[in-house]
């Protein structure tokens, strides 16, 4: 068994020095002790041989950064923008040669706060995806072509989700910034900066940020809808309201919202006395999901009665409800009450009147930012809001004291 560290860290321009220091094989000395970035923990082991794999390897269980010794930033760097490596080395014996052996891993960004996550998630993404053989570490282009971008943010998604994006033009037109963007964009460069430093317009977070929030819902809580094509998922307003104008009334479909993060809404089309809608519940988050799934959700709202484009609601959501249990619990001699969510007034059929102080959204039409839930523990939602459409492209709000409830249903005894 031989002996493996890995308790050097080391950050770009170190990592430099030891590149070149290998390549022109200099007679000097690389001290990766007093030239390393950061001191690790239990970074010391025993390599052992398994007979099956013919390998060496060890685990590392309990390795943690101790010290980490961070560079100067320049201009709007920040600390989800640098990169480390662990560097490990070796020295194998065989008979009475000894070989000193190290390979560094692949880039790592050292945070302290689950809040730069996304961001330091963008880095390690765009190295390890774009990055060229035998570079300098970690030097990488700084634009690539969207055809490439689109084939990383599927494989992603994939890892993340269990199923893959279809080929949509949604995320090229967000990651563009451009509404009109043709079919044909593959060959379209997108720049790091759009990748993930660029706000999307009128909004507070980058096409990354609102990437990575509805992967990790996904990921989360809907992952069997996402996997089954439940979910239609990147689909824009304006795509979906002319899928829905076309079908019957009732029919409904499951979109990530443009600009909530994380969000995902119910789209469905209303028809009373001839007049077609187009509503939109405001979008559910993680949050909402933490209280009732989002099939339970659909369940409770009587107006939902296809999927697009004609499958009955309950075929395509049964296997997902939660159990109605009624029974009464032996320890407390309770019927245990169930959550049920409603919106108030959308049965009535009538258009919302205008509200002309509504935000604008990057198709021109009005979409929500983020609720809360309450702070005294209860089980409700604050108001929600429905949004429509008519067919004649005007665009419309109602806006209840409480357009969004929910109340508690008792079961009875069995």
């Amino acid at each position: 068994m031989e002996e493996i560290s890995t308790e050097t860290l080391l950050i770009n321009r170190e990592l430099e020095g030891l590149y070149r220091h290998t390549r022109l094989r200099s007679v000097g000395t690389w001290n990766p002790t007093t030239e390393a970035s950061g001191e690790i923990q239990n970074g010391n082991g025993n390599m052992e041989y398994n007979a099956a794999s013919k390998l060496f390897s060890i685990s590392f269980r309990n390795m943690s950064l101790k010290k980490i010794r961070r560079a100067e930033k320049k201009g709007t760097e920040s600390v989800m923008d640098e990169k480390f490596c662990l560097l490990f080395q070796s020295v194998v014996k065989v008979g009475n040669l000894s070989f000193a052996v190290r390979t560094q891993s692949l880039p790592v960004v050292v945070i302290v706060h689950g809040n730069q996550e996304p961001d330091a998630w963008a880095t390690v993404t765009w190295d390890n995806a774009f990055s060229r053989g035998r570079r300098i570490p970690f030097s990488v282009p700084g634009a690539v072509p969207w055809r490439d971008m689109a084939r990383v943010l599927s494989m992603k998604f994939r890892s993340a989700t269990g199923r893959e994006l279809s080929e949509s033009n949604l995320l090229a037109t967000k990651a563009f910034r451009d509404p009109n963007l043709p079919l044909d964009c593959g060959d379209r460069m997108i720049s790091w900066a759009l990748f993930c430093k660029e706000l999307l317009p009128d909004r507070t977070s980058s096409f990354w940020e609102w990437f990575h929030a509805v992967m990790k819902v996904t990921r989360d809580h809907l992952r069997p809808l996402w996997n089954d094509g439940t979910i239609l998922g990147f689909i824009g307003r304006r795509e979906t309201e002319s899928l829905l104008l076309k079908k019957s009334d009732g029919t409904s479909l499951l979109r990530f919202s443009d600009s909530e993060l994380g969000g995902v809404t119910i789209a469905w089309i209303s028809e009373c006395d001839g007049h077609k809608d187009i509503l939109m519940v405001q979008p559910f988050t993680a949050r909402d999901f933490q209280i009732r799934s989002l099939a339970d959700r659909i369940s409770d709202l009587p107006d939902l009665v296809y999927l697009y484009p004609d499958t009955p609601r309950d075929q395509a959501y049964m296997r997902y409800y939660t159990p109605s249990n009624t029974a009464i619990t032996p320890q407390t001699g309770y019927v245990k009450p169930r959550l049920v969510f409603q919106i108030c007034g959308s049965q009535q059929g009538s258009p919302p009147h205008s509200n002309p102080s509504t935000p604008q959204s990057f198709y021109g039409h009005s979409e929500t930012g983020m609720y809360s839930s309450g702070h005294d523990g209860s089980f409700s939602d604050p108001s929600m809001q429905v949004y429509a459409l008519s067919n004649d492209e005007t665009m419309k709000r109602r806006r209840h004291e409480d357009p969004h409830q929910h109340s508690w249903q008792q079961g009875t005894e069995q």
